[in-house]
């Protein structure tokens, strides 16, 4: 019994270093990944500046507000773990109307427009990444702005419970988002439009079988009303 008790403990004492192996592989895993997402909470942009001076409060995609005017070429703008090109392009801005990110040779692509500080851009990142208040500044040589993402805010608290509403956790820092091909409308899958085909076949026969039903019925009553006027007496 001794022996046998023996050989139970050393397969346990085995055991442990295994585990102890995967555990701390797990726990450098798990607080890598909330180190990266503390780091996605911080947006920057920055590019170089053509001259003139301007600056801009934006508050999340679609509340915004600058003054001033210049222009800057192509530089790259953070969202969370991933980074995009910005196009650069002109920047106008009064009060209570302004345009940014406008390029001659693509006018509609990257285009911002602000009006009484509402905003619209026709290509805008992620959704979790629309929630951002931060400062852009123009002056020559030099356009930078910093944001505070509260998508990524959001992002690190649900990672303390293991969730990722971003989708980030599997990818590097620096991964690079294309916005136009983000928005770009995804090719539909030819199961998916084979299961669409069959949805809409199955809806046009249930809309045509009550045609039909109905069409009977037309009949039907028109039938009665004719017997009724050939003998009136019945």
């Amino acid at each position: 019994m001794n022996a046998r008790r023996r050989a139970v403990s050393l397969k346990c004492i085995r055991f442990v270093p295994l585990m102890l192996v995967l555990s701390i592989s797990l726990g450098c895993t798990y607080a890598k990944r909330r180190a990266l997402d503390l780091t996605d909470i911080v947006d920057v942009r920055y590019d170089f500046s053509l001259g003139l001076a301007g600056a801009k409060v934006e508050v999340t995609e679609y509340l915004g507000v600058g003054l001033g005017i210049g222009a800057y070429g192509p530089g790259q703008e953070w969202y969370g773990r991933r980074v995009a090109m910005s196009p650069g392009g002109f920047f106008f801005h009064i009060p209570v109307v302004g345009v940014d990110d406008t390029c001659i040779d693509n006018m509609s692509q990257y285009s911002r427009t602000s009006i009484l500080g509402f905003s619209y851009r026709r290509n805008p990142p992620p959704p979790i990444e629309r929630f951002r208040v931060g400062v852009r500044g123009l002056v020559p040589l030099i356009h930078l702005g910093v944001f505070i993402n509260l998508g990524e805010v959001y992002d690190f608290l649900a990672g303390l419970a293991s969730f990722d509403p971003a989708e980030d956790d599997e990818i590097s820092k620096g991964e690079d988002i294309d916005l136009g091909e983000f928005n770009r409308e995804k090719p539909v899958a030819p199961q998916e439009m084979a299961k669409r085909a069959r949805k809409a076949e199955e809806e046009y026969a249930r809309l045509e079988m009550e045609r039909q039903k109905r069409e009977q019925e037309r009949e039907e009553k028109a039938k009665q009303e004719r017997e009724k006027r050939d003998n009136p007496t019945q």
